[in-house]
């Protein structure tokens, strides 16, 4: 059997790309908050202060352009416990697990990947030794895309729900 992807959508469907992804590590445990991007349309009178040099710079030739925010909603999911987590930029060269992008699921009407999946028959997942499976649950390989990180985790099924876009204190 081959690798494949899944789409996770245990927790609702996205329908724009991660902007961010804030982590935070607690013993076995990782949180992460899953910020979507916003898109608005910003009028060149906004940005006043820039040269035209730096307005062409930004928003070309045309009378508006879109600036990408986070969103004010994110997904806070919790991995627990959690065998190997990997963090690095898309275009990295490193022994981060391999994956051909070629088969990854995209966003409705998009040229964005889908930002959360699970991989089924993880070449890297099958590296985890017996004894060291959880008691209960079973690891499964996801990966996470935001705008400019890729992250890797080996893990039960994580727990979560969607929430205010808060930064943490």
């Amino acid at each position: 059997m081959g690798m494949r992807i899944e789409p996770v959508t245990d927790f609702g469907v996205f329908d724009k790309p991660l902007r961010n992804i804030r982590a935070s590590l607690d013993g076995e445990a990782v949180t992460l908050d899953l910020i979507p991007e916003t898109t608005r349309l910003v009028s060149r009178a906004s940005w006043s202060d820039m040269t035209d040099v730096e307005q062409r710079i930004v928003f070309g030739d045309k009378d508006v352009a879109r600036e990408i925010v986070e969103s004010d909603k994110c997904l806070r999911v919790n991995f627990d416990p959690v065998w190997g987590w990997v963090t690095y930029r898309e275009v990295s060269d490193g022994s981060f697990p391999t994956i051909d992008m070629t088969d990854w699921p995209r966003l409705a009407d998009t040229r964005f990947y889908y930002p959360f999946g699970r991989i089924i028959h993880s070449p890297w997942l099958a590296t985890v030794p017996d004894y060291q499976w959880p008691t209960a649950g079973n690891f499964v390989h996801f990966r996470i895309l935001s705008a400019t990180t890729c992250m890797d985790i080996i893990s039960n099924e994580p727990e979560g729900g969607w929430r205010d876009n808060l930064k943490r204190s």
